[in-house]
């Protein structure tokens, strides 16, 4: 596998996480109850970091040998 299609698996990933991220953001809007809205936010919590390595590695395996250096996004955790 080269890295071109690694980068390709990586931007499906940082897809399918913000595709999920948006479904539980639209859950929690329309959930009544305490304790479920704090598991879907738990759960967002944990979804966030997962995008941002994604969308990171999606772009440094694009660009590895380009022969540019890849700008990225500072990491912050939470």
């Amino acid at each position: 596998m080269t890295l071109r299609e690694i980068s390709h698996q990586y931007s499906a990933d940082a897809q399918r996480f913000d595709r999920r991220i948006r479904e539980l953001e639209r859950a929690l809007v329309r959930e009544p109850e305490a304790e479920r809205q704090r598991q879907l936010k738990r759960r967002m919590a944990e979804l966030q970091p997962l995008l941002r390595q994604s969308r990171s590695m999606a772009r440094l395996t694009e660009h590895y040998y380009d022969g540019k250096e890849v700008r990225h996004a500072p990491d912050i955790h939470r």
